[in-house]
């Protein structure tokens, strides 16, 4: 019911906050930026999400006094799992008294940016410019997509007290992760403690990633698997490994409902430098290196240097 948070969230939704000029606003505070991004699309995230981002930017604007009851407030929704990954818009026609006011300004934005609220992925926006002649017989366009990613080179992120991947993952109720067969091996177990101790399910996708397996058939394996996870057009797959299982798990994600977001988490120098962050994903096939591939970047890439 807080004015000055809904005037907050209202005006921050109509922002171009893909925006170059945007950025280098926010140059200065690089996690603020990152909460921005998301909040601009508040409609659609689900409460855990715009709590987190809500508590991150009150440790950079607010008293300690305040910080502290944002951070209550963030871990009291995660604390509830029906209410943490419930979409916000949905929890304001429920239980707010500003119901109306929500609702009045999300009619308007269908109209001043219809991303706003009907966005087909928070990590990117799409432009164009049409032009026609009178009669619409001839028709030129110019169209662009604008992509938003974040890197953050971290240690120990697998620890419980990480809140990284928890941030990502809690409000989304789980985790699907493509995981290299020989990560698996050696910090399977770990993976699996961290999503536990936050209460987090983990679905669990393990293939091998050696050079060998870097073929076409090996990207079919993971669209199927993803089918029968059920994975949402909106819902970042976790990538944990090397560059193989990195070029194959971007490359199906690219593929998967022609561009399910995922999140790096890189295990080895190659990963962490070159094809984690890349937008380069691809595969062999019929005897060809990387013949098939797209581009199409991790929104979140983490490195850690505990792996190396």
């Amino acid at each position: 019911e807080c004015v000055e948070l809904r005037d907050m969230l209202f005006h921050l939704s109509r922002l171009p906050v893909f925006s170059g000029e945007f950025a280098k606003a926010f140059a200065h505070d690089l996690d603020a930026l990152v909460c921005l991004k998301k909040l601009k699309y508040f409609y659609n995230l689900p409460m855990g999400t715009v709590s987190a981002c809500l508590a991150k930017l009150a440790q950079r604007y607010t008293s300690k006094e305040d910080c502290k009851t944002w951070e209550k407030y963030m871990f009291a929704v995660y604390d509830n799992q029906e209410l943490c990954v419930k979409g916000i818009f949905r929890f304001i026609a429920l239980a707010s008294k500003s119901a109306s006011q929500y609702k009045s300004h999300a009619d308007s934005l269908e109209k001043l940016d219809p991303h706003g609220v009907y966005p087909t992925s928070i990590y990117r926006q799409c432009y164009a410019t049409t032009l026609s002649n009178e009669d619409a017989s001839k028709i030129e366009s110019v169209m662009s997509t604008t992509i938003t990613t974040s890197i953050k080179i971290k240690t120990g992120l697998l620890k419980k007290e990480s809140p990284e991947l928890r941030d990502i993952y809690k409000p989304l109720g789980r985790c699907v992760a493509v995981i290299d067969r020989q990560v698996d091996g050696i910090y399977g177990k770990q993976i699996e403690d961290y999503f536990k101790a936050h209460n987090i399910s983990l679905v669990k996708l393990v293939y091998g990633a050696m050079e060998k397996d870097k073929d076409i058939s090996s990207v079919e394996k993971i669209l199927i698997d993803f089918k029968r996870a059920g994975v949402a057009r909106c819902e970042p797959v976790l990538i944990v490994g090397g560059g193989v299982i990195t070029d194959l798990g971007g490359f199906a994600s690219a593929l998967y409902h022609r561009n399910t977001p995922y999140v790096m988490l890189c295990t080895s120098i190659v990963s962490g430098i070159d094809a984690g962050p890349s937008p380069r994903t691809c595969a062999d096939g019929y005897g060809y290196k990387n013949i098939y591939g797209a581009y199409h970047p991790p929104v979140v890439t983490l490195t850690d240097r505990a792996f190396f």
